[in-house]
């Protein structure tokens, strides 16, 4: 529960000012938090129960969710949609993978910076990274995900993975100010 609770305070940290949120860290109980979760709607719930609180039981709810939405905004955008049920939920699974792996680099633990070695001018940036201390998949590993060539990916399927990508972002967004109200602003 303790991995719950920073989690969700770093989420609201983002909004929150800095002396505000160290205060915030002894201030709130687990059951505070949880109850917070509460008066979510069902997909930044779901999002939040998998992403930050490591509930990998909540993910074919998750895509299920998802997946509604997805279908709305390809209809709204005037994608054709027939029958492909099976690429849209291809989609949206490639969104969620890169959702999660966005969250660390691995060569340098997401810290950003490569330590320097004996020898060299100490430390710099990430290569893999940039700096930034996370990373998201590559084209052709997407590709592989959503079952298209590399060459479709780049020409049809990358634009529909950015509008699915928009969906959780604007359900990050969603949480994030919620989990603000609930807990820093009350």
């Amino acid at each position: 529960m303790r991995r719950l609770e920073s989690n969700l305070l770093r989420l609201t940290a983002n909004s929150a000012p800095t002396e505000r949120c160290d205060e915030a860290r002894s201030e709130f109980s687990t059951y505070e938090i949880m109850a917070s979760l509460a008066g979510l709607n069902d997909g930044p719930y779901l999002l939040a129960r998998w992403m930050w609180c490591g509930e990998e039981d909540v993910i074919d709810k998750l895509l299920i969710e998802l997946t509604g939405e997805v279908k709305k905004w390809a209809i709204k955008n005037r994608w054709r949609c027939r029958n492909d049920d099976i690429r849209l939920l291809a989609l949206t699974r490639c969104a969620l993978v890169n959702l999660k792996n966005n969250r660390k680099c691995n060569p340098c633990n997401g810290t950003g910076i490569m330590k320097g070695r004996a020898g060299s001018h100490g430390d710099r940036f990430c290569d893999d990274c940039n700096g930034k201390g996370t990373t998201s998949l590559k084209k052709n590993q997407m590709a592989k995900l959503c079952g298209v060539a590399s060459g479709s990916f780049n020409r049809v399927w990358q634009e529909k993975l950015g509008g699915v990508m928009a969906i959780l972002q604007e359900w990050e967004d969603d949480l994030s100010s919620h989990m603000h109200k609930k807990l820093i602003s009350h």
